[in-house]
């Protein structure tokens, strides 16, 4: 075997033509070549292996041995190795080396193609599922009708069952169906979105199919959103009218820190509640930018959202009471309304759904209302408003306090995050003017002629002070906010049916007393009554003109300097009664100007007298004739 040297960087070397070497040392040498060879892979196809990507794991497996066994295959023929040779090599690697047939095919299926596309032209064009015995149309559309219409209280008709019925219904119309199993299976494999429809119904099958959109609070400040709802808690409560009910709370929680804010507790979920509840969070925490409620009439109403627009209640805002100011509109907050039945949107949902330990607080033993899934309560013991304010206070407190998961709390608490989030904010007090506003209620009353207007027949507004700057007003319509829990509070009053002063507040009624009310006999009532006629008459005593005598009496002699000349007038044909003569002609019929005609005229009267008095004797005497 000839050898040559060569001069290399370590000295001398031997060089051997590989062709000079026994077959056997070839051999050896090609094979460790081949196993330090790298395959060039070449650019994937995108497309074909998406298409490999949804075929089923088991493919993805076999498809990816037949892969190892080509590139070896490959490797192997890069170094000149004879077939051969690779094939007993390969049976050494491989234990499910296929035949020299299958090798051929497989290298059929991937000419032309680069490496990094074999995986997927390597995959098996079968799945290996047994085909499913037939099933008519008919049965298949009865079947899934049977299961639409099942219950839908949570369990649902089970498969089994409708499967039963589509069984019986078949044999009675003839139709081809096949075992529980095959139809079971036909069922999984239809789309998860059929399926849901078909066993919960649409409502909750597009419920649990909703992608909500996710929302960051990193841009948010404290009190820059608020958001507002309210929870019936599952026990009794009596309220000092003696009534018993289960309380609902009104709850304002903060979005960017999640802390709770303020609260309020009534019999229902009502616009009072929550124009208390907003109150207490705005004086204790500042007036929020922005309010984001549901449609719940409380909080979309007259009383809340008057003067603005919220996205329900559109008919109660065609009404002309609407522009009367709500709570929102007098604290200048801004409302924003969210999707019907979107509890995610909402913060206090979620606050609600960590505070229901409530219902069942130790305090509360005995008096909580039983639940369709509670053990029964037949005789619950109510406890008092107090101890459930209490024992609810005491319980946002601790939810406050206590470290969250709240995006910006960051793993503190919501007490921490609030005042961290509510640095540099400028906060908004509540006025005093507009803390009197938030109370009164507004309704459009006509100013009666004395000066005053009344309200549900216990509240007379206006007294001496506010006669004068109300009988500007009279017969007026006019907008009248009182305080329905206090009467005896003063009102307020704007203009309404004019439009130049509509909404505005009349000058002079800012505060309008209330006429206060006595008791019938009541002396101190008899008192003011005798002392508001007399200051009544006193004042229009001096209003009353001076010497309106002598300025009538100076008119009626300007009158008679200059009496008006008029042509005679014909006197009337009328005698005068005397009690010497009885009926007589007047003597001043005609002015006396002598002559025949005078004559000539009393004679007519006389003899029209003369005819006249038969006439009254036959009458007198009951005659028909």
């Amino acid at each position: 075997m000839p050898i040559s040297w060569a001069e290399g960087n370590g000295g001398k070397r031997a060089i051997v033509n590989l062709s000079d070497l026994p077959a056997p040392e070839q051999l050896a040498y090609r094979e460790r070549l081949a196993e330090q060879y790298r395959v060039s892979l070449g650019t994937p196809d995108d497309a074909a292996w998406l298409a490999f990507l949804k075929r089923p794991q088991s493919v993805q497996d076999r498809a990816h041995r037949r892969f190892r066994i080509m590139l070896f295959l490959a490797a192997h023929e890069a170094q000149g190795i004879a077939p051969g040779d690779i094939l007993r090599k390969a049976a050494k690697e491989f234990s499910d080396l296929p035949s020299r047939q299958t090798i051929w095919r497989w290298k059929k299926a991937v000419a032309g193609l680069e490496p990094a596309n074999w995986e997927p032209a390597l995959a098996p064009d079968f799945e290996g599922v047994a085909p499913m015995a037939d099933m008519a149309p008919e049965a298949v559309e009865f079947f899934k009708n049977m299961v639409f219409t099942g219950g839908k209280n949570g369990t649902g008709l089970p498969l089994k069952r409708a499967f039963l019925r589509t069984k019986r219904k078949a044999e009675e119309e003839g139709w081809a169906i096949p075992s529980f199993a095959t139809v079971r299976r036909r069922f999984l494999a239809l789309p998860a979105e059929e399926q849901r429809t078909l066993r919960h119904g649409e409502d909750a099958a597009a419920a649990s199919l909703y992608m909500y959109q996710p929302r960051s609070t990193e841009l948010l400040q404290a009190m820059e959103q608020v958001e507002l709802d309210g929870r019936e808690f599952k026990v009794l409560v009596r309220w000092p009218d003696g009534n018993v009910g289960c309380p609902w709370v009104i709850l304002y929680a903060d979005r960017a820190s999640s802390k709770v804010l303020g609260w309020a507790v009534d019999k229902s979920e009502n616009a009072e509640a929550a124009a208390r509840a907003t109150l207490h969070m705005c004086e204790t925490y500042g007036i929020p930018d922005l309010v984001v409620t549901d449609n719940g009439v409380a909080f979309n109403g007259q009383r809340m959202a008057g003067g603005l627009a919220p996205t329900y209640l559109t008919t109660q805002q065609k009404s002309a009471m609407w522009d009367a100011p709500g709570v929102f509109k007098i604290l200048q907050i801004e409302l924003r309304n969210t999707g019907i039945k979107n509890g995610k949107a909402k913060l206090p949902e979620s606050i609600y759904s960590a505070l229901r330990h409530v219902d069942n607080a130790p305090e509360f033993h005995g008096a909580q209302r039983s639940g369709p899934n509670d053990p029964p309560n037949p005789n619950p013991d109510p406890i008092s408003l107090e101890l459930f304010e209490a024992v609810l206070e005491r319980e946002i407190a601790a939810f406050n306090a206590e470290p969250c998961r709240a995006q910006q709390a960051r793993g503190g608490s919501r007490d921490a995050a609030f005042d961290r989030l509510h640095q540099g904010r400028i906060k908004r007090q509540v006025t005093p003017l507009q803390r009197r506003r938030c109370k009164l209620r507004w309704k459009p009353l006509k100013v009666r002629p004395e000066g005053r207007v009344i309200v549900q027949g216990v509240g007379y507004y206006g007294t001496e002070v506010t006669q004068s700057w109300m009988l500007d007003h009279d017969g007026r319509t006019v907008l009248v906010g009182y305080d329905p829990n206090d009467y005896r509070a003063p009102a307020m009053i704007c203009g309404w049916d004019d439009q130049r002063t509509k909404g505005r507040v009349l000058p002079g009624l800012e505060e309008v007393p209330c006429f206060e009310i006595f008791a019938h006999g009541d002396e101190e009532g008899r008192r003011r009554a005798v002392a508001e006629k007399r200051r009544v008459r006193k004042l229009t005593r001096e209003l009353r003109p001076e010497n309106i005598e002598q300025f009538v009496e100076g008119l009626r002699k300007d009158a008679l300097k200059n009496p008006v000349q008029r042509p005679d007038r014909q006197p009337p044909g009328v005698v005068r009664f005397t009690a010497a003569g009885g009926f007589l002609p007047e003597e001043a019929l005609r002015p006396e100007t002598g002559g025949a005609g005078a004559e000539s005229n009393r004679a007519k009267l006389e003899a029209l007298v003369a005819r006249a008095a038969p006439k009254e004797e036959r009458k007198a005497s009951g005659s028909t004739r």
